[in-house]
């Protein structure tokens, strides 16, 4: 397991196994937390350097290592595979708010996924044969769930709402997340498989009472 514990306004980010938490240190600032965790004891997540700014972080053989950033000074990690691909969103450029996309570490570089469109992009997660699930902002401005698989970023579309999130997928590329439905006021989680989205509200039992 891997996480993050709190005290006052500092966090550090542990890996728990054996029945022991170690603590995994920070990239120099005070602060880390831990967002991903593979079979072989690698963590990824986030945590402050020196100088103040939030990067994206790989702990490996006892070390935690900086994955760099597109070009601003903004990353965060959020998914690891059994390869040792990391995912997350980095900056392109120093005012970061603006200008985030989502990103696939591997072979000592980070490579920018691009979007659906839009400025923007996530990614939340990825599966062992380096598919990945996460969000973005479409060219007509609003977010929108994909899947990226043979260097293609698929839009997943919507329950009928303006926006969706995918936040985790299995080894078979089907994706899970939430998505508005139609005028906005509700939103429902989804499966994604077999090139449609899901309801999972639709496969409740009506006389459940739920």
């Amino acid at each position: 397991v891997a996480g993050y514990t709190s005290s006052l306004d500092e966090s550090l980010a542990f890996l728990h196994g054996g029945n022991r938490m170690v603590p995994l240190g920070t990239l120099g600032g005070a602060s880390s937390f831990a967002l991903g965790v593979n079979t072989a004891g690698q963590v990824v997540g986030q945590s402050n350097n020196v100088a103040g700014e939030f990067r994206g972080f790989i702990h490996t053989d006892g070390q935690m290592r900086d994955l760099g950033t597109l070009g601003g000074d903004f990353a965060l990690a959020t998914g690891i595979n059994s390869a040792g691909q990391v995912v997350g969103e980095s900056a392109l450029e120093t005012d970061f708010v603006s200008n985030v996309h989502a990103f696939i570490y591997e072979n000592g570089a980070m490579r920018d996924l691009g979007t659906l469109g839009g400025s923007l992009s996530s990614a939340a997660a990825i599966n062992d044969e380096g598919q990945i699930a996460g969000h973005s902002y479409t060219a007509g401005s609003v977010e929108h769930a994909f899947l990226y698989t043979d260097g293609m970023m698929i839009d997943l579309g919507t329950l009928g709402g303006g926006r969706s999130f995918a936040y985790g997928l299995n080894g078979l590329g089907q994706v899970v997340g939430t998505s508005g439905l139609a005028g906005d006021l509700d939103t429902h989680a989804f499966l994604y498989s077999g090139g449609a989205l899901t309801d999972l509200n639709s496969l409740i039992d009506p006389a459940s009472g739920w």
